[in-house]
C-alpha cells in the first residue's frame, strides 16, 4: 500500500513560489498546465491529472490537459456529458460557488462511490478509484478545474490534502487566466467560414467540410481524437437536443472577438456549425 506524504512546510513554500513564478513567465495555458503537474507532485501524491480550461460565459471545456493520456479517449467525451448532463457530485460550475473550491468525491457520496455516474463510467473503467476536483476561479468567473486521480490501492484524498490543494487555488487560477490570455493574443484573426462537422456517438468523424477541416487543424489540443473545445460543445448538444431549450439558449462555441461567431446547428444531433473556436474570452 502506498503512502500518501503532504509536503514539510519549506517543501511547500518552495512549491507556491515555482508556481507563482510559472504563472508568470509568459506561457501558453497549455505549456502552463504541463509544467505545473509535475512541480505538484512534491505536495501531493497522485496517479494522473485531468486540467481543463473553461469557457467563462458558456462554461463549456475549451481545451484539456491530460498526464498521462487516458487509455480511452472515448470515455473522456463523456466527461464533458457528465458535466452538463448527468446528475453528479462536484461538478465544477457547483465547485467555484464554494468555500475553497476543492471537493473529494469519496466526501461527497459518503463513500459510496457507486452513487456517481463519473465513477461508476469513467473513472473505474480507466483504472482510477480516487478524485479530488479543484474549480479555478476569481472574483470574475470560471477559468477552469483540475481533477486529480489515485488508482484503487492507493489511499484516498484526505481533508487536509484537499485544504492544502485549495490554498494552491488563486496562484493556479492566475497563472492559467493569464496563460488563456497570452495563448489568446497570437490567434489569427482572419475572417473565414463556418465548416460542417458530423459525428457518431463515439465522437468519430463521419462527415466533415473543407472549412471544418481547416478549423479542426487550427484547434487541435493534442489529445487524441477531436480537440476537447469540440467534444464539450457536441456533448452540450446531445443534451440539449429534443428538449424544449429556447433556439437563443443552444450551446455557442465562444469566437475571438475579431473573428465571425460560430453558432452551433445540430439538425441530427451530432452536426454543428465548426468556427473559430477560442481557448477564452474574458467576461466583459
Amino acid at each position: 500500500m502506498r503512502t500518501s506524504r503532504l509536503s514539510s512546510t519549506e517543501n511547500f513554500r518552495l512549491t507556491r513560489a515555482k508556481l507563482n513564478r510559472l504563472a508568470h513567465a509568459g506561457l501558453d495555458s497549455f505549456t502552463y498546465r504541463e509544467r505545473v503537474i509535475p512541480a505538484l507532485r512534491p505536495v501531493l501524491d497522485f496517479d494522473a491529472a485531468w486540467w481543463w480550461t473553461i469557457d467563462p460565459a458558456s462554461m463549456l471545456f475549451t481545451s484539456g490537459v491530460f498526464e498521462p493520456l487516458p487509455s480511452d479517449h472515448a470515455i473522456c467525451g463523456g466527461l464533458h456529458r457528465n458535466e452538463f448532463g448527468d446528475t453528479d457530485y462536484n461538478k465544477f460550475r457547483v465547485l467555484a460557488r464554494r468555500t475553497g473550491q476543492v471537493g473529494v468525491l469519496s466526501d461527497a457520496t459518503g463513500g459510496q462511490l457507486e452513487r456517481s455516474d463519473r465513477h461508476q463510467h469513467m473513472l473505474a473503467p480507466l483504472g482510477y478509484e480516487h478524485e479530488l476536483r479543484l474549480a479555478l476561479s476569481d472574483d470574475a468567473a470560471l477559468w477552469g478545474g483540475i481533477a486529480l486521480l489515485r488508482e484503487p490501492d492507493a489511499p484516498g484524498f484526505t481533508a487536509a490534502e484537499a485544504r492544502r490543494v485549495a490554498s494552491l487555488g488563486p496562484v493556479l487560477t492566475d497563472g492559467l487566466r493569464i496563460g488563456v490570455a497570452f495563448g489568446s493574443a497570437a490567434v489569427d484573426c482572419t475572417p473565414g467560414g463556418p465548416g460542417m462537422l458530423i459525428v457518431d456517438d463515439d465522437l468519430n468523424i463521419l462527415t466533415a467540410t473543407t472549412n471544418a477541416e481547416r478549423w479542426l487543424g487550427e484547434i487541435a489540443d493534442g489529445s487524441p481524437g477531436l480537440p476537447d473545445a469540440v467534444r464539450s460543445v457536441v456533448g452540450c448538444v446531445k443534451e440539449l437536443h429534443g428538449s424544449d431549450t429556447p433556439e437563443d439558449r443552444m450551446p455557442r462555441a465562444q469566437p475571438h472577438p475579431d473573428s465571425p461567431a460560430s453558432r452551433l446547428m445540430p439538425p441530427g444531433g451530432s452536426a454543428c456549425a465548426l468556427g473559430r473556436f477560442a481557448r477564452s474570452r474574458t467576461p466583459r
